[in-house]
């Protein structure tokens, strides 16, 4: 089960529990503090003990102290098993996560987009790869998966690949 405690209209805490511990894991905070940084997350899935969700930063705090070439804006997706004590967490080169899925193995993969660019990109035990780049071309929330087979459309073509464990 995955759910969430707001603590205000800016602040949450989304917590997970396995059936089998009946405990509650604090898994991430969103939290805006509408003046130099602000953090949320979205786009959360559960598949079996799994859960995998996306996340975007901002933090400006440096102000004039910032180094050269500081890009104050972060994302990612973040995975994690509800029995085990780390969370597992990769940063992408992307300005937007439309889309997340898990597999029950606790791979994960998602759509992004930078720009026009859209890809679809996945994290296993083969690593960090991209699936597919395709302009405008891939429909970034047709992810999907199914047992170990991650799927999506490119243009009319629905393609596919296959995910480990992660």
């Amino acid at each position: 089960m995955v759910l969430e405690r707001r603590g205000s209209e800016t602040d949450a805490i989304l917590y997970g529990c396995l059936k089998a511990t009946n405990k509650l894991v604090k898994l991430d905070e969103a939290y805006d503090d509408q003046v130099e940084s602000s953090y949320a997350y979205q786009h959360v899935r559960l598949r079996g003990r799994f859960v995998a969700w996306s996340y975007s930063g901002y933090d400006v705090s440096c102000k004039a102290d910032c180094p050269p070439g500081y890009d104050p804006t972060h994302v990612g997706v973040s995975v994690r098993g509800l029995g085990r004590r780390s969370t597992r967490s990769i940063g992408v080169d992307a300005d937007a996560i439309p889309r997340v899925v898990v597999s029950r193995r606790g791979a994960v993969a998602w759509s992004q987009r930078s720009g026009d660019e859209i890809d679809v990109a996945a994290r296993d035990r083969k690593g960090l790869r991209t699936l597919d780049s395709g302009g405008t071309e891939i429909a970034p929330r047709s992810l999907r998966i199914r047992r170990n087979t991650l799927s999506w459309k490119h243009g009319t073509e629905r393609r596919t690949a296959r995910l480990g464990r992660y």
